[in-house]
C-alpha cells in the first residue's frame, strides 16, 4: 500500500519503506539553508507563544495548504491488444483458458507497462526535477511528486489553490496536461491535479445514483408476509428481540419495505444459505466520495445497529483511503455508503467489504488502487457521471483498469443511474438520450432496477420508474462503446435500441441486468431506520448473489457478461422477464425506452436467479 504525504515530503502510513528519487542538491549550500531555517523558525515560535499569552481565546484552526503537486500518472499498456484477447479468453464459458485468471505480479509482466515507457516517463519528470515514486504493482500507476513551478512546466498548465473539502488547500490546473510526442503515447491519463473533480469547461463533478428518504408513500407495496422472514435464522431479526430489530419491522411494515429475506427468496438465493453458504471467503470493494471514517463517529454505531439487527459480523468491513480519503464529512452524504454496504452485506452476511473512500477527482485513481492491490473479487460501484460529462482519459483510465479486473478475476458492476433514459438530466436539465459512466463501459457488468406492485412472491417486475423515489432506472445506448462480442445475439432485439445508435457496427447496449430498486430497509446516521431507493441498492443486491456464487466453490468468476449472456441463450429461465414500463423518468424522450419480451434498454436481460445461474454454469463447466 501506498502511503499520503505530508507538506516537506515527510512519508506516512506507509506499510514498507519506499524511496523518493531526487535530484542532487549541493551539500554546503544545504547546510547553510538549514541554518537559515532554524533561526527563522525559532523567531516564529517566539512570535506564536508571545500571541498566545496575550490572547484568551483559542486562535481557528486554519486550513493546510499544499505546496507540492502530487499526481499520478496512469501509464499505457504495454500489449493493450493481447490483453483485451486474453480477457475475452478467460472470461468466455467453454474456453480452455476460461477462469484461468492472473496474479496481479503476472499481469505486471504480462500486461503492465513496458521498461522503456517507465524509463521514458521518469526520465521526462527527472528533466522537471520531479521526484517519482513507484511504479504500483501492476506496473501501470507511476507517482510524481515537485513544487507547483516544476509541475506546472512538465504537465503544461498553470495552478492555483483550490479548497477540497476538510482536507485543506490544494493545487488544482486551470487545463488539461499536455505533453509532447515522444512522451504522450505512454501516458493514459493524470489524476489527481483537478482535486475538486472539475476540468475547467469540459467535466462536471460525479455524482451518487441518488437515494431518496422516503417520507410518505402514496400507496404501499405491502407488508411483508411472515412466512417470507427467514429461509435461515441467519438472515431475519425473528430471533433478536432487540428494540432495534422491533422498530426495522415496523418500518418495514408501515412504509411497504422488503426484509432481505423476501428479496433473498425472490432472486433465488435460497439454496444457498440451506446448504450453509452465506458468502464466506468473498471480498468486495465498494468505491464511496464519502468519509464514513475519522472525523466522524457516527457512522459505526449506525452500521453496528444494522449488523446486530441481520446477525452480521462486526469485523466485516474496513477502509482504505485512497489520496488522504475523500474529506466529504457530511453525515447526510453517508447514507449512500449505508446503503451500499447493508444491502450487500444482509445477503452474504459472512462476506467482507471494504470501502474505498476518495475525492471525485481521484475515482480513477480509485479504481486503479482497487485492482492494483487485487485484494477484493467484487468491485460493486454506485456512482458515476453521464458519458457526456466524462473525459476521455478518464474513461480510458476506467477502461484500463477494468480490463486488469477481468484478467484478475475481479467482476466489477455499476448502477445504471436514476434518471431513466436521459441520465444527463442533471447538468442542466439536459434531455438528450444517455447512459451511464462507468456502467456503459464494456468491461462491466451494467444494473438497472425493477419494481414490483404488491407481494414480491406474486407481482411481476416492471421497469423502475417511481415519482415516490424521484427516479427511473437508467439505460440506452452509449455514444461511446461499440457493440460488445457478448451482445451480438441480443443485439437486435431492442429496435428502439437499435435506431438510437449512431455507430454502423453496432453499440453498447445498457444495461445488463436488474434487481429491486426500491424499499430498501437501511439504517443511516442521519435518520435512523429509513426506506430508501435507488439503482445504487439494486448493484448491491446482484453483488451479493454473486458473491454466494463465488463463495460455494471458493472461485473467482471474473468478468460476468459473457458467462450471463451465454447462459440466457442457453435456458432463458435463468433470468425473469421484464415486460412492463419504460424509463422515460423525467418524461422528455416520448417514453423511450420500453420494456418488451427479450433483452431490452430499460432492464437488460431481466432479474436474475441465481441457484439456476449457478446450475446452468456448473453443467457447462462438467460438459464434455
Amino acid at each position: 500500500m501506498y502511503g499520503r504525504f505530508k507538506k516537506g515530503g515527510k512519508e506516512i502510513g506507509v506499510s514498507k519503506p519506499v524511496r523518493w528519487i531526487k535530484r542532487p542538491v549541493d551539500r554546503l549550500r544545504g547546510i547553510k539553508s538549514l541554518l537559515v531555517l532554524v533561526i527563522v523558525l525559532s523567531l516564529i515560535g517566539l512570535v506564536i507563544a508571545i500571541s498566545n499569552a496575550s490572547s484568551r481565546s483559542p486562535r481557528p484552526n486554519t486550513l493546510v495548504v499544499h505546496r507540492t503537486v502530487n499526481a499520478y500518472v496512469v501509464l499505457a499498456s504495454a500489449h493493450e491488444a493481447e490483453l483485451k484477447s486474453f480477457d475475452r479468453t478467460v472470461s468466455t464459458p467453454g474456453s480452455l483458458q476460461y477462469g484461468h485468471f492472473l496474479s496481479t505480479k503476472e499481469f505486471a509482466k504480462k500486461f503492465g507497462a513496458s521498461r522503456s515507457t517507465l524509463r521514458a516517463v521518469e526520465s521526462y519528470f527527472r528533466k522537471f526535477h520531479m521526484a517519482y515514486r513507484g511504479p504500483w504493482n501492476d506496473h501501470l500507476v507511476l507517482e510524481v511528486r515537485g513544487t507547483i513551478n516544476d509541475a506546472q512546466e512538465a504537465l503544461r498548465v498553470t495552478f492555483h489553490e483550490s479548497k477540497v473539502g476538510d482536507l485543506g488547500e490544494y493545487p488544482e490546473a486551470d487545463q488539461l496536461p499536455s505533453f509532447p510526442p515522444w512522451i504522450a503515447n505512454h501516458i493514459v491519463a493524470v489524476v489527481g491535479i483537478f482535486p475538486n473533480g472539475t476540468i475547467p469547461a469540459i467535466r462536471h463533478p460525479i455524482t451518487e445514483h441518488r437515494t431518496y428518504s422516503l417520507v410518505r408513500r402514496v400507496s404501499s407495496k405491502g407488508n411483508v408476509r411472515s412466512k417470507n422472514e427467514a429461509p435461515s435464522q441467519n438472515l431475519t431479526p425473528k430471533n433478536l428481540p432487540t428494540a432495534s430489530c422491533a422498530t426495522a419491522k415496523v418500518q418495514a411494515s408501515q412504509q411497504g419495505a422488503y426484509l432481505p429475506s423476501a428479496i433473498a427468496q425472490l432472486y433465488g438465493m435460497d439454496p444457498f444459505y440451506r446448504r450453509g453458504d452465506f458468502g464466506k471467503g468473498v471480498v468486495a470493494a465498494f468505491p464511496e466520495f464519502t468519509q464514513p471514517t475519522s472525523p466522524n463517529t457516527s457512522f459505526t454505531p449506525s452500521l453496528e445497529k444494522y449488523f446486530s439487527c441481520f446477525s452480521i459480523p462486526r469485523n466485516a468491513i474496513s477502509y482504505d483511503e485512497v489520496s488522504g480519503g475523500s474529506g466529504n464529512h457530511s453525515i447526510n452524504n453517508l447514507e449512500e455508503v449505508s446503503l451500499d454496504v447493508e444491502n450487500f452485506l444482509s445477503l452474504a452476511p459472512k462476506a467482507k467489504v471494504i470501502v474505498y473512500s476518495s475525492t471525485q477527482a481521484n475515482s480513477d485513481l480509485m479504481f486503479m488502487k482497487m485492482v492494483s492491490q487485487n485484494r477484493a473479487g467484487l468491485i460493486v460501484s454506485s456512482w458515476g457521471s453521464c458519458e457526456d460529462n466524462t473525459y476521455a482519459a478518464d474513461l480510458q483510465a476506467e477502461n484500463l483498469a477494468f480490463l486488469e479486473a477481468a484478467a484478475q478475476g475481479q467482476s466489477v458492476m455499476s448502477a445504471a443511474g436514476d434518471d431513466g433514459s436521459a441520465d444527463c438530466w442533471s447538468s442542466g436539465h439536459n434531455t438528450s438520450l444517455s447512459v451511464d459512466d462507468p456502467a456503459s463501459q464494456p468491461w462491466v457488468t451494467g444494473v438497472g432496477g425493477v419494481q414490483y406492485q404488491g407481494n414480491l412472491e406474486t407481482a411481476a417486475p416492471s421497469v423502475w420508474n417511481d415519482p415516490n423515489y424521484s427516479g427511473g432506472s437508467g439505460g440506452g445506448v452509449s455514444a461511446i462503446w461499440p457493440m460488445p462480442s457478448y451482445q451480438q445475439p441480443i443485439y437486435r432485439n431492442d429496435p428502439e435500441a437499435v435506431n438510437n445508435c449512431s455507430n454502423p457496427h453496432g453499440c453498447r447496449l445498457v444495461p445488463d441486468v436488474s434487481t429491486l430498486g426500491e424499499g430498501f430497509l437501511v439504517h443511516t446516521p442521519a435518520y435512523g431506520w429509513d426506506v430508501i431507493g435507488g439503482t445504487s441498492g439494486s448493484t448491491p443486491i446482484f453483488a451479493s448473489g454473486i458473491a454466494l456464487m463465488e463463495s460455494i466453490d471458493m472461485h473467482r468468476l471474473g468478468f460476468l457478461n459473457p458467462l450471463l449472456y451465454d447462459l440466457y441463450q442457453r435456458d432463458k429461465k435463468t433470468f425473469v422477464d421484464v415486460t412492463r414500463g419504460n424509463n422515460d423518468y423525467h418524461h422528455v424522450n416520448g417514453g423511450l425506452f420500453h420494456a418488451m419480451v427479450g433483452y431490452d434498454v430499460t432492464s437488460g436481460l431481466g432479474t436474475p436467479i441465481f441457484y439456476r445461474i449457478y446450475n446452468d454454469m456448473k453443467a457447462i463447466s462438467t460438459t464434455p
